[in-house]
């Protein structure tokens, strides 16, 4: 089991929902949890300053396809039952380690299955220099759910 380098500390609307993410974040080896600030983010931006990441849903990034470089951070598997036409295909877990060759001159669109790997990918983005990101809200599940098409060309594929 590989645990976290670094002392984890929870934020929260409710103790109850601290005590489940501290199960969790416990059965998966993450033990280093110092406490939790109950109050969610609304107390933590009354002491410390918060930044946000910029949204599209499925379909403003419909419309807006053509002003973005859209990044598919699920893993191949997923990608190969389908994805967004002009997508580039990118697993997440690389990005912290891997070169990127990413375009920087249209925004990046950072897309998974649902939203969460897209926001950790955001995340690590962010270190490594990358600041015109957007995060695709509900990724690909909710582009399906609108009716919108998918491909299985493999064209877009970065393998290094």
């Amino acid at each position: 089991v590989q645990t976290c380098a670094l002392p984890i500390f929870l934020l929260s609307e409710t103790a109850e929902e601290c005590h489940e993410a501290t199960r969790q974040l416990i059965r998966i080896g993450y033990d280093e949890l110092v406490g939790y600030l109950e109050g969610g983010i609304d107390a933590w931006a009354k002491e410390y300053p918060v930044k946000s990441i910029r949204t599209f849903d499925s379909k403003e990034l419909r419309e807006r396809l053509n002003e973005v470089t859209l990044i598919d951070v699920r893993r191949l598997s997923e990608w190969n039952d389908g994805h967004i036409a002009g997508a580039i295909h990118f697993e997440g877990g690389r990005i912290a380690s891997e070169e990127l060759f990413f375009p920087v001159d249209k925004p990046l669109a950072i897309q998974c299955a649902s939203g969460n790997r897209s926001m950790v990918a955001i995340s690590v983005l962010k270190r490594r220099g990358y600041h015109n990101v957007i995060q695709v809200d509900g990724g690909i599940s909710k582009w399906k759910m609108n009716g919108f098409e998918v491909t299985q060309d493999p064209a877009r594929l970065i393998t290094l």
